[in-house]
């Protein structure tokens, strides 16, 4: 593998580690939209963990073989989870509807379960990927159909945001517009250019732009107006708890 490209994977790694710390602080773990958003670090996390490994070919000593199957075979396995998560995410930003937005999960997993049985035919078919026996690595002849559903899934989100673009709070509009933009631009430079992993590290920099213009302010704002909601009233004021004390105490005045 080439090492720069071990670095740049390892320092996504660690920005997404850190943005995970922070969300980790959030005290509204509770909703789908903060579960979405983590699970989607967790995916891009592992994906770039065993991208690191599917890139050890051409090399057939020892344990780069292994390495190498298990990275493409996990790779090739996850790769719709992050557009499927994403068209879940969007379709809760949009309507704040949990119960709507779960009802994609079923057909998104089938989508799933069909391209895992294609993955695991690819090891006998090479219907995806094929490594000979020097471990060099060789695109199948089906290879771009993953590429091409992660598209349409990356598309529809895409599709969502602009019908329901004047009703998206102005702070949101550029990364719910930027994410699937961004990742189809990177998909199809990925499938262009091989050798260099631009497309999970470019999720990276999307994911970063979720977490300072969304996720740091969506949970604790109203989606329409911006302003402070219960939540945010919550947290503030279980803060003055925690920090009153006999000499220190406060009061409030609330108005409906």
């Amino acid at each position: 593998m080439n090492p720069i490209n071990f670095m740049i994977n390892l320092y996504s790694i660690l920005i997404l580690a850190i943005l995970w710390l922070h969300s980790d602080k959030q005290e509204e773990k509770r909703s789908l939209q903060y579960r979405l958003y983590m699970l989607m670090l967790d995916t891009t996390i592992v994906l770039l963990l065993f991208d690191i490994f599917s890139r050890m070919d051409t090399n057939a000593y020892a344990i780069y073989p292994v390495l190498n199957q298990l990275g493409n075979f996990v790779v090739f396995s996850l790769s719709p989870v992050l557009p499927s998560i994403w068209l879940v995410y969007v379709v809760n930003q949009l309507f704040q509807d949990e119960e709507r937005s779960l009802k994609l999960v079923k057909p998104l997993t089938l989508f799933w379960f069909v391209n895992l049985t294609i993955v695991v035919l690819s090891l006998r078919f090479g219907w995806y990927y094929s490594i000979d026996l020097q471990n060099i690595y060789h695109r199948g002849p089906y290879f771009t159909l993953p590429v091409i559903y992660n598209i349409a899934l990356l598309s529809i989100s895409f599709v969502y945001v602009v019908k329901n673009l004047k009703t998206i709070h102005k702070n949101h509009r550029f990364t719910l517009v930027f994410f699937p933009l961004f990742f189809l631009f990177s998909v199809v430079l990925q499938v262009i250019v091989y050798g260099i992993p631009i497309l999970l590290n470019s999720v990276v920099l999307s994911l970063l732009f979720v977490s300072l213009n969304i996720q740091n302010h969506g949970m604790n704002t109203d989606y329409l107006t911006g302003v402070n909601n219960r939540k945010r009233l919550e947290s503030y004021l279980k803060d003055k708890i925690r920090n009153s004390t006999e000499k220190k105490s406060f009061s409030a005045i609330m108005i409906d």
